[in-house]
Order: C-alpha cells, then sequence, then structure tokens
C-alpha cells in the first residue's frame, strides 16, 4: 500500500476536480509583436505583463487543481484504512471472548473430574509472576481470564495425569489455537493503527503545502493584477477607444480561475475530515 509523500500528483488526462481536464486547455497568453506604435501607446509593456502573469497564475492553477486531486486521493486511502480497523477489533474481541469460554469450560471439567478447587488457582498465584500477561495497574477481564488460565496448567503440570484426559486434551488444543488467532488479528490491529498514524502525520504536512499554494497563488495574482490594470496602455486616455477585444488581450482572463474558491472548499473540507477527533482517536487506540 502507498505512503503518503513527496510523488508526483497524476497528469494528462486524468480528470480533476471541478470536472476540466488538463490536456488541450485553452491557451490565454496573447501572441503580440512589439512595434513602434506599442511602444509609444505602451501596449508593448501592457502585453509584455499580461503574457508574464497570465503564464504564471495559469501554471500556479494547474498546481492547485492537480495537488486538490491528489489531497482527494489520498483522503481515500486513509478513509480505506479507517474502515478496515473497526472490524479486526471486533475479531480480537470474538476471539477473546470465545477463550475465556473455553477457560470456563476447562475449569468446569477440572472442578468436575479432579479434586481440582476453585481457591487451589488463587493460592498458586501468591508469589508467582503470571506467564501469559504482564502484570498492569488495573486489569482488564481478557487478564484475569489469562490467570485463570495459568493457574489450571499449573494445576495439570502438578497432575499430568489429568493431562492426557481426552477431554481436556481437546479444550488446551482449541485454547492455544484460539490464543495464535488473537496474536494474528491483534498483530494486524496494531500495523493497521501504526500505518494510519504515520498517514495521518504525514498528510498533516501534505494539506499544509496545499494551503501554502493558495498563498502564493494569491501574491501573484494581486500583484499581476496591479501591474497589468495600472499599466499606461490600460489607464491612458486610448482606453475608451479600445475594442472589447483589445480590452480584453491586454488584461488578466481569470474566467477558468473562478474554480480557486472551489479548490480551496475541498481542502478545507479534507482538513475538517481528518483533524478533528479521528486522530486522537487513532492514536489513542492502540490494542
Amino acid at each position: 500500500m502507498p505512503i503518503i509523500g513527496e510523488e508526483k500528483p497524476k497528469t494528462g488526462d486524468e480528470k480533476y476536480t471541478g470536472g476540466e481536464t488538463m490536456a488541450g486547455k485553452k491557451q490565454k497568453t496573447v501572441e503580440h509583436r512589439p512595434s513602434i506604435l506599442g511602444r509609444l501607446t505602451g501596449k508593448d509593456d501592457a502585453m509584455f505583463l499580461k503574457n508574464q502573469y497570465q503564464e504564471i497564475l495559469d501554471e500556479r492553477l494547474d498546481e492547485i487543481q492537480e495537488y486538490t486531486r491528489y489531497l482527494e486521493v489520498k483522503s481515500g486511502e486513509l478513509k480505506d484504512v479507517w474502515a478496515k480497523i473497526p472490524a479486526v477489533k471486533k475479531n480480537i474481541e470474538a476471539h477473546e471472548k470465545e477463550r475465556a469460554q473455553l477457560y470456563s469450560s476447562l475449569e468446569n471439567i477440572l472442578t468436575k473430574e479432579t479434586d481440582f478447587e476453585h481457591k487451589m488457582w488463587q493460592t498458586t498465584q501468591k508469589g508467582r509472576k503470571v506467564k501469559s500477561i504482564t502484570v498492569k495497574n488495573k486489569f482488564k477481564d481478557s487478564d484475569v481470564d489469562e490467570m485463570r488460565y495459568d493457574s489450571m496448567m499449573d494445576y495439570l503440570e502438578q497432575y499430568p495425569k489429568y493431562h492426557s484426559k481426552s477431554s481436556i486434551t481437546e479444550i488446551v488444543s482449541n485454547i492455544k489455537q484460539k490464543e495464535s488467532d488473537i496474536r494474528k488479528e491483534t498483530e494486524k490491529y496494531n500495523a493497521l493503527i501504526s500505518d494510519y498514524n504515520f498517514r495521518i502525520n504525514t498528510f498533516e504536512k501534505d494539506i499544509q503545502k496545499g494551503e501554502d499554494k493558495f498563498d502564493a497563488y494569491n501574491k501573484v495574482r494581486k500583484e499581476g493584477e496591479d501591474k497589468v490594470n495600472n499599466a499606461g496602455y490600460n489607464k491612458g486616455f486610448l482606453r475608451p477607444f479600445q475594442t472589447e477585444q483589445e480590452k480584453a488581450a491586454s488584461t488578466l482572463d481569470l474566467f477558468d480561475h473562478q474554480r480557486i474558491d472551489q479548490y480551496k472548499n475541498t481542502i478545507s473540507r479534507i482538513k475538517g475530515e481528518f483533524f478533528s477527533d479521528k486522530k486522537k482517536v487513532f492514536t489513542d487506540m492502540e490494542y
């Protein structure tokens, strides 16, 4: 499974947020040949500034467009990992419940078929280290069950003749199989948690990069609009006499740039989905 990093976002004919494709986009810079008249009227400078900032802004918009798609893909991958974790946790809980039932069955058989008493396994726990668990300040139910099992196994070691009984042997074998199932599911669970936490920490940086792209775009756009709109040709006495086509040719074409708000909203939505309670929940869910 790929990990979030510095990989290059997909380009080409793939469809991006907003519905457009990257291939075959309209060229917005305008071909212009400098001339003496153009120099005198300031048209040469206006066209130079228009083409220069138009090209930069179009490139920045394309980058934001591609990066938004990149974040959407990574968002989907995070959601896939998120969706797997609860199911694995339920598997662990189901195996633990079945193991606890097997513990009870073993205890019932020992009590019924031998002189094993409930107090005996409590007594054997005194002064000994529990084999199956790491002692904690607060025991879970599964920890107590494992202590019961350790005591019963101690008893069977002291009286091996009972260990050979088929009914006891079968239950002990089933318990060992359940423990193997629990270990496998726990490893899978913790691997998913680790994978998610790594991804979410890296994804936070990716989101920041996306937000930085908007800051860079806005800075260039403001600078470009100021310079182009204030060029002599676009503010001079000839402006009222220019055709609409001439006016459009010497100013920035920002029609497609209206989508910038859509991309920004998409990134804000993605950020809100992953950086509220979910990050903390998964960090705290180590099994």
